[in-house]
């Protein structure tokens, strides 16, 4: 309702909304009450999901968007072609970070986060075992015996498929599928950053680490706020 109302205050001729799939269903019903807010504005709306890995993002994030437009008729399904239209086929870990493998650490954006000794034992196990996801009976026990609603962690990338969805977690092994396919360590900023489709050239300024994890996880990867804005500008 923030972006809803920032609308009705400065009245731009174009508004794009994203955010993650559950917000569709929230218990609040926001995703609803904004189109809804935005239509009484004069708005037409369209409400298109976007995946990334199908526009050139090597990742697999999906996410929810609100698009609205003063001067485009927009309606339900208006993205869908525009979509295709720029769809691509799918690009790797590989392709986004395979000349950063071997990279020396002469910046904060390269430094390897420092695994402990459980964390070390436990991607020994992975690596010796080829595999991609840790059992349950390796994991700590708020992993392993408590519910928890997300299971997607201790998880390895794959080297020739596009990431998992790219997280403020992922210096962490245990908050996400994080670790590398090729190297006993999780993925640096500069590799984060690449699979959120930054280039080398932006600068997010002297951080903290946990300040690039903040600012890279929690970034709409530009090729897919592209995707949409390009319709509204044709």
């Amino acid at each position: 309702m923030k972006m809803a109302r920032f609308a009705e205050i400065v009245e731009p001729e174009h508004v794009i909304i994203e955010n993650v799939l559950g917000v569709r269903h929230d218990k609040n019903g926001v995703f609803d009450t904004t189109v809804e807010a935005l239509l009484k504005l004069g708005y037409s709306v369209d409400t298109p999901l976007v995946k990334g890995e199908m526009i050139g993002v090597p990742q697999r994030r999906h996410r929810a968007f609100i698009v609205a437009s003063k001067t485009k008729p927009l309606h339900q399904g208006y993205f869908d072609s525009a979509l295709k239209a720029q769809y691509v086929r799918e690009r790797s870990v590989r392709w986004a970070c395979e000349d950063l493998l071997d990279l020396e650490q002469h910046s904060p954006m390269d430094v390897e986060s420092k695994l402990s000794g459980v964390s070390k034992e436990r991607v020994d196990w992975m690596f010796e075992n080829g595999a991609y996801d840790l059992p349950d009976r390796f994991r700590p026990s708020c992993h392993r015996d408590k519910d928890h609603t997300y299971k997607s962690v201790y998880g390895r990338l794959y080297w020739d498929k596009p990431a998992w969805t790219i997280t403020t977690g992922f210096l962490v092994m245990g908050q996400g599928r994080f670790l590398h396919p090729l190297r006993r360590r999780v993925i640096t900023p500069h590799e984060a950053a690449r699979l959120q489709f930054f280039p080398d050239f932006f600068d997010f300024g002297v951080q903290k680490r946990g300040g690039y994890a903040k600012m890279i996880g929690n970034a709409v990867p530009a090729k897919m706020a592209y995707a949409v804005a390009l319709e509204l500008l044709r």
